[in-house]
């Protein structure tokens, strides 16, 4: 299993990108483990370059990362991506009814993702800690990858939920953190983690962003792992849970089926699994 590719004692990072200048709408989680379990930190700031610069620098503290995760579109040069990009279309085409979908990056709310997303990998990349890209879905030199926590969480999930007032991604993290079953995220952790648990409770999480971040920090968990599923071309990759069977912690296989279709039907469109 390529599970036994992580060591013993490591840290990821995962990052809920803003773009405001004066709210707090930014979040960092830092999730980290040794031979006994793991358990998360998150920290909240602006978009303004120093206080991300100086948020990030506090949270890590140096210290060596695995990988590292942002929600925001992005390519390996980190420049403007500005068109419709197939990591998008996949995840769009018969998902969006039942799971939501990413915004287009050649919208003007995703151009303005596309660049603070820029901003933010840029800022992690210079802490210098974050280790070389072993993946085969890598889209840059060092372990920086993609996420979207709405599809992330979606895919987690048996069946999808109606539009409503509250976000999607709030009522998925809620939905799976309170499973009957038990703690459906922490599941993945620990599945990742060959057993090991997340000592922090997911549930004590409250706000948006901490909960985007500690998603992301999940998505660069699966990386490290290298075990995820991929969805892109050269304009990026999103990367989702690794697929499993009906019920376990993972991508379910109703989601995995419309993934296939999906990528069957995008020009150019890639898909790149591994579990």
């Amino acid at each position: 299993m390529s599970h036994h590719l992580l060591p013993k004692c490591g840290a990821v990072l995962g990052g809920d990108v803003g773009w405001s200048e004066k709210r707090k709408h930014s979040a960092a989680c830092y999730l980290a483990f040794d031979e006994a379990g793991a358990s998360v930190q998150t920290a909240r700031f602006t978009a303004r370059p120093a206080e991300l610069e100086e948020s990030l620098s506090a949270l890590v503290d140096d210290r060596p990362l695995l990988a590292a995760a942002f929600d925001g579109p992005f390519r390996r040069d980190l420049d403007e991506i500005g068109v419709y990009r197939a990591a998008d279309r996949v995840l769009t085409v018969r998902l969006a009814p039942h799971i939501g979908k990413p915004g287009q990056s050649n919208s003007p709310n995703g151009r303005k993702l596309n660049g603070a997303a820029n901003a933010f990998v840029r800022a992690a990349l210079a802490m210098g800690c974050i280790a070389e890209a072993r993946y085969l879905a890598a889209v840059h030199p060092c372990a920086v990858a993609e996420a979207f926590p709405t599809s992330f969480l979606g895919v987690m999930l048996g069946e999808g939920f109606p539009r409503g007032t509250k976000r999607r991604s709030d009522k998925y993290f809620e939905r799976l953190t309170t499973d009957p079953r038990g703690d459906r995220l922490a599941g993945l952790v620990m599945s990742l983690l060959a057993g090991r648990p997340l000592r922090t409770p997911l549930q004590s999480f409250r706000n948006h962003d901490d909960r985007a971040a500690i998603v992301c920090a999940i998505t660069a968990l699966c990386v490290a792992a290298q075990r995820y599923t991929a969805v892109g071309d050269d304009n990026g990759y999103i990367i989702l849970p690794p697929p499993v069977a009906a019920g376990e912690c993972g991508l379910q296989p109703q989601w995995m089926r419309m993934i296939l279709n999906n990528v069957a039907e995008t020009p150019g469109a890639r898909l790149i699994i591994e579990a």
